[in-house]
């Protein structure tokens, strides 16, 4: 186990309402989850303020804190319940963060910047999804950068499993019903034109066996960059 992620997990816990069974899970969560720190990575050296949509209870954002990256950062999410408990932490012990409860399809009012969604898009439909590239196209500038993790659909045995996750969390309440989409590699990729984006993908599934895949999309500077036909 990382040292780093189990330091900032106990101080990210520390500031929650005691709860046993939340707090074993962010203990947990920021512990074996790989994509907090791939995200830290990506934005450690950016001035642009960052979009975490789907925030959940802001535990990226917590995590960004204690890394010491000093961004702007606004969290997003449709669970009232997890946005009031974020904001509850942030008042108290972090600056700079903003929640607000807010479908994914819109963006917050006048943003631009970097953009998180982890976990997030295969509850959009097929078309939505597309939709929402675009989306990221029009509030990431030159420079800026789109972290993005889904599952994806192919015929793997951690597909399986993700789906199974899927239904499973359902059942329990922690995510609200509705449709899931894992698109396929091809289709994510084909959201991040090449004439404006750089991207690179690569499995991020940690110590799960979930089809996890990390989509880094880098948007192309002024010098490489060429406006949609």
């Amino acid at each position: 186990m990382n040292d780093v992620a189990r330091r900032i997990a106990e101080a990210v816990v520390s500031r929650f309402p005691r709860d046993r069974w939340r707090n074993g899970y962010i203990r947990s969560k920021i512990r074996s989850d790989p994509a907090y720190q791939a995200v830290f990575e990506a934005v450690a050296t950016s001035d642009l303020p960052l979009w975490d949509a789907g925030c959940g209870m802001g535990l990226l954002a917590f995590y960004l804190r204690e890394c010491g990256w000093l961004g702007g950062i606004v969290g997003t999410d449709l669970s009232e319940e997890k946005i009031m408990l974020a904001r509850w932490v942030a008042e108290r012990f972090y600056y700079g963060i903003d929640f607000g409860v807010r479908d994914v399809r819109e963006p917050p009012e006048g943003f631009i910047g970097n953009v998180s969604l982890l976990d997030v898009v295969y509850y959009l439909q097929p078309r939505e999804q597309a939709n929402f590239f675009n989306l990221v196209d029009k509030v990431v500038p030159p420079g800026g950068v789109c972290v993005l993790r889904t599952a994806l659909r192919d015929c793997t045995w951690r597909y399986a499993a993700t789906v199974l996750e899927e239904w499973f969390i359902r059942g329990i309440g922690w995510i609200r019903g509705g449709a899931i989409n894992f698109p396929r590699a091809d289709e994510v990729i084909h959201g991040f034109p090449d004439s404006r984006w750089k991207v690179a993908f690569y499995p991020l599934w940690g110590r799960t066996p979930f089809n996890s895949y990390l989509f880094v999309c880098s948007k192309r500077t002024k010098a490489g960059y060429r406006e949609p036909p």
